[in-house]
């Protein structure tokens, strides 16, 4: 039997590499040197010459099969994520050889634990680089977790999301922001536990939720799959309690033709007395609660004398928190824009999964089954 296709014959490794500059091909550098090449860059990193930046990203990509596209990729633009390392591969000479690494290069890169070991490795590697501290690899929210190693590593990694999740102090100055929707907790607390990235980076400043004590239930009973019972008394003292700011924009030069937009303006009709959250100037009172479908805002035109009244979207009841108009001079006329931003409280409610743990460490309670103090 005949082969019917040509034998396809596998290209070999090429001669070649492509150097880019942030995205921009630069050049062309031998495969064979390329390894040179990129210690050379290192060491002028780590040197006190002002030759190339000390934040250079050399993002080395050796040739592997199935891999990313085997290159030198240089990155030097700003606002970019780096975070120190030491380099170990260059006589120290009585320096720390501090490196300023990327995440695009960190893959490529061997750095070893600062005790030096190989982080659970096998089978040895010749390390180029070492951590300074042991939790240097990990993000800022990561080193908030207490007790890591004792938590199973997804909880670990779950828990570094629903940080972020959480409902919390997430700005000092709300009463200046006009967010479209921003959560803010009333009783915030400082953890009972803590690392010391809590001081260094001052999270207390932005509290991040509350303690609590949970029991879990366990051989007996209904089985509650993530499923928690507050304390009807504490959730009525604010255990838990929130607030959601909202913030609505009404634009008067948004509808209507340029004759109409400059005939209207902010005002309540003299004859409508169903409105009472709304002041004669057309906007409503500070502290005032709005219910879902009561009107907030009114309009009048002085054209055609018609009032139109802006209502309450969403299910839920919201306070006014403030109220401010602003006045933009046109080349013909005058626009008006009210920022109206509303707070809603917010409940824990049954159903929503609102409990993200720190850390999960077991504790006996002092009692058997028989419900007999041990």
């Amino acid at each position: 039997m005949t082969q019917s296709l040509p034998k396809i014959l596998l290209p070999g490794p090429p001669e070649v590499l492509t150097v880019l500059l942030d995205g921009c091909i630069v050049g062309f550098i031998p495969s064979t040197e390329v390894e040179k090449v990129v210690a050379h860059l290192r060491e002028l990193k780590v040197s006190s010459s002002a030759v190339i930046p000390n934040d250079l990203e050399v993002g080395y990509v050796p040739l592997s099969m199935g891999g990313q596209y085997p290159g030198l990729y240089l990155f030097t633009s700003a606002s970019r994520f780096v975070r120190p390392v030491r380099n170990i591969s260059i006589p120290s000479n009585g320096n720390e050889n501090i490196e300023l690494i990327g995440p695009f290069e960190q893959v490529y890169m061997e750095i070893q634990c600062p005790d030096g070991g190989n982080g659970g490795r096998k089978s040895p590697f010749p390390a180029t680089h070492e951590e300074i501290h042991p939790t240097g690899m990990l993000s800022v929210v990561a080193n908030l977790t207490p007790w890591s190693d004792h938590n199973q590593s997804p909880r670990n990694m779950y828990q570094c999301q629903m940080a972020k999740q959480t409902m919390a102090f997430s700005s000092q100055t709300i009463k200046l922001r006009a967010d479209q929707k921003l959560y803010h907790l009333q009783t915030p607390q400082s953890p009972i536990v803590r690392t010391s990235a809590y001081t260094k980076y001052n999270v207390d400043e932005f509290p991040t939720g509350t303690n609590a004590i949970v029991a879990v239930l366990a051989y007996t009973g209904y089985d509650m799959e993530d499923a928690m019972i507050l304390n009807k008394s504490s959730v009525e003292r604010g255990m838990f309690h929130g607030q959601i700011y909202q913030t609505e924009t009404v634009d008067l030069a948004e509808r209507g033709s340029r004759s109409e937009q400059a005939s209207r303006t902010f005002r309540k009709s003299n004859q409508d007395k169903s409105c009472p959250a709304i002041d004669s100037d057309g906007l409503p009172h500070v502290g005032q609660r709005i219910r879902p479908g009561e009107p907030y805002c009114s309009t009048y035109n002085a054209i055609t004398n018609k009032t139109y009244l802006f209502n309450k979207k969403g299910t839920e009841d919201a306070y006014i928190d403030s109220v401010a108009v602003d006045v933009k001079n046109g080349k013909h006329l005058k626009k008006h824009t009210l920022t109206l931003t509303t707070q809603a409280r917010n409940k824990p409610m049954p159903l929503r999964n609102g409990g993200a743990c720190r850390k999960r460490e077991g504790a006996w309670l002092p009692f058997d089954r028989s419900s007999e103090a041990l």
